[in-house]
């Protein structure tokens, strides 16, 4: 009887300790959000040392800005939508922006449950075109990043276009660049110590107990 009960508190123990490295989707997480263009264009290159909150690239008529966002008065809960900041477009004119020419990096601080920076970057590529005479305003553009960052143990995923796989900039150019944040907690290391050094003296007493039946 003993023994039954000895296991039922081993497995109980170890149950605890894996629970304890899973997902937790009941906390809260908290950011802010910058950004930077990087090309070979002196209106379109911020480089990761001019990153802010509000960064342009301009050419060809056309403005293209980003506006990120401030730390956020409460906190998000874990799993929620959010925006990471916003496209917008002034202008007039035809352009095309062939690929590996315009990079943008978004930058995630995060600052609940902890603070720690993550990114996304890639190209922008395609054609914008607005207030040509006898042609139709149209736009192809396209924001391609990676699509998921790691902030301090703030998994931040991006929801992207079905079809493109990126973050469509239409015509009117105001488009939110909408994430999945989730809060994934790991122990300490001083819980795992805890919890070791339990289950070692369990086992210890497990294995004296045989002994003397």
């Amino acid at each position: 009887m003993r023994s039954r009960g000895l296991a039922r508190v081993l497995a109980i123990a170890t149950g605890v300790m894996a629970i304890s490295t899973t997902t937790v989707e009941a906390q809260d997480f908290n950011f802010s959000t910058r950004g930077y263009f990087s090309s070979a264009f002196g209106t379109c290159n911020q480089g990761a040392g001019g990153a802010a909150l509000s960064v342009t690239c301009t050419g060809g008529g056309f403005t293209l800005n980003y506006t990120g966002v401030n730390t956020f008065p409460g906190n998000y809960l874990s799993g929620s939508n959010v925006s990471l900041g916003t496209f917008t477009i002034s202008g007039t004119g035809d352009v095309t922006v062939p690929g590996s020419t315009v990079n943008f990096t978004l930058l995630v601080d995060n600052t609940v449950p902890s603070s720690g920076t993550g990114n996304f970057s890639g190209f922008i590529t395609g054609q914008i075109r607005v207030g040509q005479a006898g042609l139709s305003n149209f736009s192809s553009l396209i924001w391609s990043p990676n699509p998921t960052t790691v902030a301090d143990g703030v998994t931040y995923s991006l929801i992207l276009d079905a079809v493109t796989g990126g973050v469509n900039i239409p015509v009117n150019g105001n488009v939110d660049i909408r994430a999945r944040g989730v809060v994934s907690t790991i122990p300490e290391p001083s819980t795992y110590a805890l919890l070791g050094s339990g289950l070692l003296g369990l086992a210890g007493l497990a294995r004296r107990r045989r002994t003397t039946v």
